[in-house]
């Protein structure tokens, strides 16, 4: 089968995962991110900063150009917290397509939560219990068990989204977390049930 490649611009990182295959538990044959930040303040100012911009379109040329070495032409590139919560995401959007030819999907808070539950049943099809996807912008969870995915939630409380632009924390993010954690009745349901960690601020946080 083809090699596959998917292009995730989350509100941190821009990262590119090439695979073998597109089997259920396929080999990685190429995998790099790079921090640029798009992120950073948008809860303050609503918009991405031009920086980050700047950096992310760079990442993607390279993303590209390394694609069509590799033979891969229909990557699936998505974008997450950031770009869909951003004012100017779709100048950002429009600018990537020019100048990468490549075409970003936005998905939603509650799809973001069902496709990280659905990557923790490829590497442990029998989990039962919370998934959390702590990623830069916001924080997706979800109930698996026995294979289904339901009560897909979205908090917008990554840690970018709980700094300023100029990446001070901000005064009242302690109260943002506890009203944000406590707007989601349902988890009260499962405090026995096992805790799957999903994303990059929770291997810095381990």
């Amino acid at each position: 089968m083809a090699k596959f490649a998917v292009i995730d611009i989350g509100s941190n990182t821009v990262r590119l995962v090439v695979y073998e295959n597109r089997e259920r538990a396929p080999y990685v044959i190429f995998n790099e991110k790079v921090f640029c930040g798009l992120g950073r303040g948008v809860a303050v100012t609503g918009s991405m900063p031009n920086g980050s911009m700047d950096r992310a379109v760079t990442t993607l040329k390279r993303f590209s150009i390394l694609l069509k070495k590799m033979d891969i032409f229909d990557p699936s590139v998505v974008a997450t917290s950031a770009v869909r919560d951003a004012q100017n995401s779709p100048i950002f959007i429009a600018r990537v397509l020019a100048e990468t030819e490549l075409s970003i999907e936005v998905i939603d808070g509650k799809q973001e939560a069902y496709l990280s539950a659905c990557g923790v049943i490829c590497a442990v099809p029998h989990a039962t219990g919370i998934i959390a996807d702590l990623g830069g912008g916001s924080l997706e969870l979800a109930v698996v068990d026995n294979k289904n995915v339901s009560h897909e939630t979205t908090l917008a409380i990554g840690p970018l989204q709980l700094q300023d632009k100029k990446g001070k924390k901000l005064e009242n993010a302690n109260e943002l977390i506890d009203d944000a954690l406590t707007s989601v009745p349902w988890t009260n349901d499962f405090k026995d049930r096992k805790f799957y960690a999903v994303g990059g601020a929770w291997r810095t946080l381990a």
